[in-house]
């Protein structure tokens, strides 16, 4: 089965093929550097589920801000609607599970003072 789309679309991107049991897997790589957000959309005509692993400094606390532009999310148990900002630590090798409505749109600023990287694939 090839999944042609993804969750978010972001233009700096990297994508990573995988191939699992005759399956394709598509994973896309973020670097969310501190105080630079980034916008990501779901593209498909569906609402949808992914997981992301991130990678962070083990020794600091690592904190994202999440604002829902349009339609609504879970990220890692919290609902967030249309307008609303969750705060979130993150912690290195930590898998957060993501829904997200069909259309919705985020701003994810990473609050904390070191780059974190989050690799995420399709659930």
């Amino acid at each position: 089965m090839l999944k042609r789309n993804l969750i978010w679309s972001i233009a700096t991107g990297l994508f990573v093929f995988t191939i699992t049991n005759n399956s394709f897997a598509i994973a896309t790589t973020y670097q969310l550097i501190p105080g630079k957000p980034i916008v990501l959309t779901n593209t498909l005509n569906k609402a949808t589920s992914a997981y992301c692993l991130i990678q962070a400094v083990d020794s600091v606390v690592n904190s994202i801000s999440i604002n829902m532009l349009q339609g609504n999310s879970v990220v890692n148990g919290t609902t967030i609607q249309k307008g609303g900002t969750s705060f979130q630590n993150v912690h290195n090798i930590q898998y957060i599970p993501i829904t997200a409505s069909k259309g919705a749109s985020a701003r994810i600023t990473n609050t904390g003072s070191y780059s974190i990287q989050a690799q995420c694939a399709l659930g």
